[in-house]
């Protein structure tokens, strides 16, 4: 019920601040119901583990390697599964659906998230002048017009950051908190790709959208261009080395084609970018990432 009623706002055009509270509901259900599980039905999302991962929480858990990830546009497919794929969203709405969904928090994730929300208004602002090419021609997410600023893919970062990307490097420095040997490896899938039913998501690189490359499965009737197909082979063989090398070895690394995937360390926070042609890795003893945005969700604790 809440789906229909969310594609009923969508189809008003998502104008009306009052289709906020909607919206976050869909949002929230959609993501309940795509994690459901676990023990007595209850649902499990990396926020509400995050939620109860202060340090030294999860020293109860078998010290195996482990591999943590997410995507680089989680956000979007929540939001396409509201009914909200490719459509157009106002600013007034975007403060009225992260009041809705944060409440108090909000003005502090509003804050947080300025400077995107300015950059869209920049690129408004581009579009009004003269022999400028609209964003839609400069490349992006397909199908979304630029007659007036679409503030959609900044609610769909806040989703991003907060349903996963953020909690998975929290989890991470959690199961790090103790006497722990086993190594975790973080990865997050940007490469952009049309390996998806998710009409919204062509282009992007949206929940689960690693899987058909970490298979050899992509969606049909598409094939792997040469590019792709380099890339699935080297997560393959990644994974593969995951599963059957010693804890010991991994401790060295994971070769993923040309590059090397390191453990994740609290002093580095090391993150493998996974796209084609060539992967990376950020992060480093040497070269610490400031993340603002995870370190803002880690201080409200993932609770609302």
């Amino acid at each position: 019920p809440a789906h229909g009623k969310a594609q009923s706002a969508a189809r008003r055009g998502a104008s009306d601040p009052a289709f906020a509270a909607a919206l976050a509901t869909t949002v929230l259900a959609a993501a309940a119901a795509a994690d459901a599980g676990g023990e007595g039905g209850a649902w499990r999302t990396l926020p509400s583990l995050a939620a109860s991962s202060g340090p030294g929480a999860l020293s109860g858990l078998a010290d195996v390697p482990l591999i943590l990830g997410s995507t680089a546009h989680e956000g979007d497919f929540f939001l396409a599964l509201a009914g909200l794929g490719g459509r157009q969203m106002n600013r007034v709405v975007l403060w009225a659906t992260v009041g809705f969904m944060f409440r108090l928090a909000a003005p502090q994730v509003l804050r947080v998230y300025a400077p995107l929300a300015d950059a869209v208004a920049e690129a408004e602002a581009q579009v009004q002048q003269p022999g400028v090419a609209p964003v839609s021609e400069q490349g992006g997410r397909a199908g979304r017009s630029c007659a007036q600023a679409d503030y959609l893919p900044v609610l769909a970062q806040v989703l991003t950051d907060y349903m996963f990307r953020c909690p998975a490097r929290r989890l991470a420095a959690a199961l790090h908190a103790g006497p722990r040997v086993s190594p975790t490896f973080l990865y997050e899938f940007a490469q952009p790709s049309n390996h998806t039913p998710v009409a919204a998501c062509r282009g992007l690189a949206c929940h689960t959208m690693e899987l058909p490359f970490l298979f050899l499965q992509p969606e049909p009737p598409l094939r792997f261009d040469e590019d792709e197909f380099a890339l699935a082979h080297a997560m393959g063989d990644a994974w593969a080395h995951f599963a059957r090398a010693s804890p010991g070895a991994l401790g060295r690394g994971i070769a993923v084609g040309s590059v090397t995937w390191p453990p994740w360390t609290v002093e580095g926070a090391e993150v493998l970018e996974l796209r084609a042609p060539v992967s990376r890795v950020t992060g480093g003893a040497l070269m610490p990432v400031c993340d603002l945005h995870c370190d803002f969700w880690d201080s409200t604790g993932y609770t609302f």
